[in-house]
C-alpha cells in the first residue's frame, strides 16, 4: 500500500508529541492515550493553550454563565471562569480481558497460558516496518510471530530487525503460503503490493487464520465480497486496514457529529488528498498490473472520510439512493488514473433520530423533522499534484473540520455559529520508549497502534469485524471504486475475471432457460399425442411458468444488483 505517508519526514510523530513529553509520561505506563490539549480563540483574540491531560477545556471571553460539555473535572476551573469543559475517554491500548467466543470466532491456542495475539507480517516493505516498529513499541498483548517475504533474505532480515523489541523470536518464511501454516500465527496482517492481497487473504483464511488486510482490500467489489463471505461462513475475523477510521481524532470526530449533534445534521461534507510525483518515479505507483493508480492507492481516504458522516446503518440505504459522477485524468504512458473528483448525493428516505442536549430548543426546528435529507460529498483525490488534505464537514450549527494530515489526523477543528469561538482538539501521539528500530517511514506511521489494538480486542472478545471500519463499510467503499473507475475508465486484469465470470453464468443461464422452454413445449406436445385437448392460450402459460420458474431459480446475482 503506498499512500503518499513518503511526503513527510522520519520522526513527524515524534516530534509533534515532544511538546507535551511531560504530560504524556504517565502514558507509556498505563498504556492509554489521549487529547494533548485543546486551543481556543475568539475571532479577534490570541490564542490560549491548556496543558495535556486526559481532558481538555476550551476557554471563550471571560463571561459568566459558560456551557459545560461532558463530564470532565480538570477543566472545572475554566468552566467556572465562564468557558467550555469538554472531556475526553482515554483510549487504552493495554490487553482487555479474554472473552473469546467459540460459537462465533475460533479461540486463541488453548495450550498458551498468555492471550497475547500473534501476528504473521505478510510483506517486508516500508508499511509493513511502520506496522511492525509501532506493535513492537507500542502494543502490549500482541506480538510478532512471523513474516514472509518471497525474497528470503529479506524476511529474515527484517525479523532480525524486529526481534530486539518483540516478545519471542520471530519465524522466518520465504513464501506467503508457508506463513499462513505456521500454527503459531492467529491473525496475518497482508502489506504485499495490491494485486495479491485477494490471494494471500484466501490463503490465511483457508489455514483458519484472521486477516487484516491493507487497503484495498481487493482489487474490485467481487474480490473483497469473496474475502468477507469465506471469513463470515469460517467464523474468522476479516478486517480492511483502513488505518484512518481506528485514530482517536476520527473516532472524536464521528461522536461529535453523530452522538452529540455538535453541528446539527451535516448536510454537506468535503475531503481532499494529494501530492506530487512524477511517471516513473514511483513505478508500482504508475504500473496497472501492479494495482497502480491513484484510485485504488489513496481514493479511499476522502471517500472514507466525506462518509464518516453517515452512521454505520445508513450504508444499506444511502447504498440504493447515491448519485455519483466522476471526472479524472489518466496517464497518457500507462492508463492508470491520476486525480479525480467525486460528487456524490446520498439521500434517505427520513431523517435518523436526533438527540439533543438539556435546554437546547433546536429540537422543534423544522430542519430536524423533515421527513428526507440529501448529504452532499466531494472528494478529491491526486498523485501528481500537491492538495490540502483536509475533511470539511458543515451543518447549521457550524462546521468541523479533521486537519491535515486527515488521513492520519491528531488534529479537530470546529467553529459554531453560536459563539463564533474557533476550538482546537489535539490527540498527540505518546513518547515511545527509548530504541534502536529504523525510524518511520511516513508520517504518523505510529498511528498503527490504534488499528492492531482494535483487531487484537476484536480477536480476544470473539467478534467477527471492527466497529471503526465494519465489513457493510468495507463492501460499500469497494462498490463505490468500482463505480468511479468505472467512469474513469480504468481496468485492472482482475476486472477480466469478473467479466469471464459474468459471461459463464449468463451461458449457463441460458441453457438452462432453453432446457426449461423446450421441456415445457414437449409436455404440451405429449398431451396433444395423448388426445388431451389444450388450447393455445393454455400452451402459451406453459411455456411462460416455465420461464418465469427458470428465470426466479437461475438468475445470478449480479443481474438481481448483486455484488
Amino acid at each position: 500500500m503506498f499512500d503518499g505517508r513518503h511526503m513527510s519526514t522520519p520522526n513527524s510523530a515524534s516530534a509533534s508529541a515532544s511538546a507535551s513529553a511531560s504530560a504524556w509520561s504517565a502514558w507509556s505506563a498505563s498504556g492509554s492515550a489521549s487529547a494533548s490539549g485543546v486551543v481556543a480563540e475568539t475571532p479577534s483574540s490570541s490564542k490560549t493553550t491548556t496543558p495535556a491531560s486526559a481532558s481538555f477545556a476550551s476557554f471563550g471571553p471571560s463571561h459568566a454563565g459558560g456551557r459545560a460539555i461532558g463530564n470532565s473535572n480538570s477543566g472545572d476551573e475554566h468552566a467556572a471562569a465562564g468557558g467550555t469543559s469538554i472531556a475526553h475517554t482515554p483510549i487504552s491500548l493495554k490487553t482487555p480481558t479474554r472473552t473469546p467466543n467459540a460459537a462465533r470466532v475460533p479461540p486463541l491456542t488453548p495450550s498458551r497460558a498468555s492471550s497475547v495475539v500473534r501476528f504473521g507480517i505478510a510483506g517486508c516493505g516500508k508499511i509493513a516496518g511502520d506496522f511492525a516498529r509501532t506493535l513492537v513499541l507500542n502494543v502490549s498483548g500482541a506480538e510478532i510471530a512471523a513474516v514472509a517475504s518471497r525474497d528470503g533474505t529479506k524476511a529474515e532480515k527484517f525479523a532480525q530487525t524486529y526481534e530486539r523489541n518483540n516478545k519471542n523470536k520471530i519465524a522466518c518464511y520465504a513464501s506467503y503460503e508457508d506463513l499462513c501454516r505456521d500454527e503459531n500465527v492467529d491473525v496475518v496482517y497482508v502489506a504485499t503490493i495490491h494485486t495479491t492481497h485477494f490471494q494471500v487473504a484466501k490463503e490465511a483464511l483457508s489455514n483458519g487464520k484472521h486477516v487484516l488486510v491493507e487497503k484495498p482490500m481487493g482489487m474490485n467489489s467481487r474480490e473483497v465480497n469473496a474475502i468477507f463471505k469465506m471469513a463470515r461462513s469460517a467464523n474468522l475475523l476479516a478486517v480492511e486496514g483502513l488505518w484512518t477510521r481506528f485514530f482517536p481524532a476520527v473516532k472524536r470526530a464521528r461522536n461529535l457529529l453523530h452522538q452529540e449533534q455538535l453541528i446539527g445534521p451535516v448536510s454537506t461534507c468535503m475531503a481532499a488528498f494529494g501530492f506530487a510525483t512524477e511517471d516513473g518515479s514511483i513505478p508500482r505507483l504508475y504500473d496497472p498490473a501492479l494495482g497502480g493508480g491513484a484510485t485504488l492507492d489513496i481514493g479511499m481516504y476522502p471517500l472514507s472520510l466525506v462518509t464518516a458522516a453517515l452512521r454505520p446503518t445508513e450504508y444499506a440505504q444511502g447504498d440504493k439512493n447515491q448519485k455519483l459522477s466522476a471526472t479524472g485524468v489518466k496517464s497518457s504512458s500507462t492508463g492508470v488514473d491520476t486525480s479525480a473528483h467525486i460528487s456524490m448525493a446520498i439521500g434517505f428516505e427520513r431523517a435518523p433520530p436526533l438527540s439533543y442536549a438539556a435546554g437546547d430548543d433546536s429540537s422543534g426546528d423544522e430542519d430536524n423533522a423533515m421527513e428526507q435529507r440529501t448529504l452532499h460529498c466531494t472528494a478529491s483525490y491526486a498523485i501528481r499534484e500537491q492538495l490540502p488534505e483536509t475533511s470539511t464537514y458543515c451543518g447549521r450549527k457550524g462546521h468541523l473540520i479533521v486537519e491535515e494530515p486527515a488521513h492520519a489526523p491528531i488534529k479537530l477543528t470546529y467553529i459554531l455559529h453560536s459563539d463564533g469561538l474557533r476550538r482546537v482538539e489535539h490527540f498527540n501521539m505518546p513518547r515511545e520508549p527509548d530504541n534502536t528500530l529504523p525510524d518511520y517511514n511516513y508520517r504518523n506511521s505510529q498511528g498503527f497502534m490504534y488499528e492492531i489494538a482494535a483487531v487484537r480486542d476484536a480477536i480476544t472478545k470473539g467478534r467477527t469485524e471492527c466497529e471503526d471500519w465494519t465489513t457493510a463499510e468495507a463492501l460499500w467503499m469497494a462498490r463505490t471504486l468500482d463505480t468511479v473507475r468505472h467512469s474513469l475508465g480504468v481496468r485492472y486484469e482482475a476486472d477480466n475475471a469478473v467479466t469471464s465470470e459474468k459471461r459463464a453464468k449468463v451461458f449457463t443461464w441460458l441453457a438452462k432457460l432453453a432446457v426449461a422452454s423446450a421441456g415445457a413445449v414437449m409436455g404440451v406436445r405429449l398431451s396433444q399425442r395423448k388426445g388431451t385437448t389444450i388450447s393455445a392460450a393454455s400452451a402459451n402459460d406453459a411455456v411462460a411458468s416455465s420461464n418465469k420458474t427458470t428465470k426466479k431459480a437461475n438468475l445470478p446475482p449480479w443481474s438481481r444488483g448483486g455484488t
